[in-house]
């Protein structure tokens, strides 16, 4: 039998940047992709690597960005903050918590660093955002 788990109920939430930082879900979102982590490739190869065949490290890791499509509610208190933080560049911490057995939770702080609408004639109102991570999250068990 799969272990695997349902992504329905996965959530976005950003913090407001008290001392007793509260986390506020944001609401409509439909797909969650990233985080999109990566990490510098370093050739080493030199002339007495046996072989022939390139010698490799890996270099500096970067969580890269959290990518999210949701339903355009323009009157949206938590989704207007979004769009506030983007032309601000405010940097805020968020949550992405998981609806696995134990809601494990990335942590992480990041901007928005896009956030383009799509207005078709024929489907709701759409705004993908992205959020450009930094640092790295740490994965915990809530």
């Amino acid at each position: 039998m799969s272990l695997a788990t349902l992504a329905k109920g996965t959530q976005l939430k950003a913090g407001d940047g008290a001392a007793s930082e509260v986390f506020t879900l944001i609401p409509e979102i439909r797909t969650i992709t990233g985080p999109s982590m990566s990490a510098d490739v370093i050739d080493v190869t030199s002339h007495d690597t046996p072989g022939g065949f390139r010698d490799k490290l890996q270099g500096l890791k970067d969580w890269g960005e959290l990518s999210f499509e949701m339903w355009w509610v323009p009157t949206n208190v938590q989704q207007q903050q979004l769009h506030s933080d983007y032309v601000a560049g405010t940097q805020r911490n968020y949550q992405l918590v998981f609806p696995n057995a134990g809601n494990t939770t990335f942590s992480f702080k990041g901007f928005v660093s896009a956030s383009p609408i799509t207005a078709a004639f024929d489907a709701p109102l759409v705004r993908n955002c992205t959020i450009t991570i930094m640092g790295a999250p740490q994965p915990t068990l809530i």
